[in-house]
């Protein structure tokens, strides 16, 4: 896996190309009876990138949330304040782990890019931490996905693809997944340089 923080638009690319990313899912996390609403999350972030000494380098700018029907829109702007891509999030809480899951709005897009590369509908699954002015992503560690695939721990079924993985379980089996495993290192980058960290833009 890559380390360092991933930048804005690497994330933005990652969700909206097909076959982009590394560990994605063909079916939600989300449903009605696990959604999950958090009003921290409302508002306009800042990406936070750190030196190797740990002190803030930089701020990227932004994403942009707004509350939405049973979810949220989430915008990304690139330092010029142009908008990239606009995803659909809905928060997911699984035996009290909350998770987001991230989709491309394909329609917002279309608006927004002249992108003309293939699109898939793909899911991006990640932990957060919503504070007060904070916010805090993991994502999920594909290589980690491997080896629970390899020696049996996981039931998830997945292909694999020389950018990455593609879970294609369903969102039941994704549910039951990530409710046991919701606190297993292994299986996100928390508490590594690869977590996305945010402070919220005033």
């Amino acid at each position: 896996m890559r380390r360092g923080i991933l930048p804005l638009v690497a994330v933005a690319l990652c969700l909206f190309l097909s076959g982009c990313g590394e560990l994605m899912s063909l079916y939600p996390l989300y449903s009605k009876d696990v959604l999950a609403t958090d009003d921290n999350l409302v508002g306009r972030w800042e990406g936070i990138d750190k030196g190797k000494d740990g002190k803030t380098e930089k701020k990227e700018c932004c994403w942009t949330f707004a509350k939405s029907d049973d979810g949220y829109t989430l915008s990304m702007k690139d330092a010029e304040h142009h908008v990239i891509m606009v995803s659909k999030v809905h928060l997911v809480r699984l035996g009290g782990t909350m998770f987001m899951d991230m989709e491309p709005d394909n329609v917002a897009n279309k608006r927004t890019t002249e992108i003309g590369f293939p699109t898939l509908d793909v899911h991006m699954i990640l932990r957060i931490w919503i504070e007060k002015d904070s916010l805090r992503l993991a994502i999920m560690d594909a290589d980690a996905m491997k080896a629970a695939e390899v020696s049996g721990r996981t039931r998830l079924t997945l292909v694999y693809h020389k950018t990455g993985i593609l879970l294609t379980a369903t969102t039941e089996q994704l549910q039951t997944f990530f409710t046991e495993h919701a606190k297993d290192e292994g299986l996100f980058t928390w508490g590594t340089d690869q977590d996305m960290r945010f402070t919220r833009k005033r």
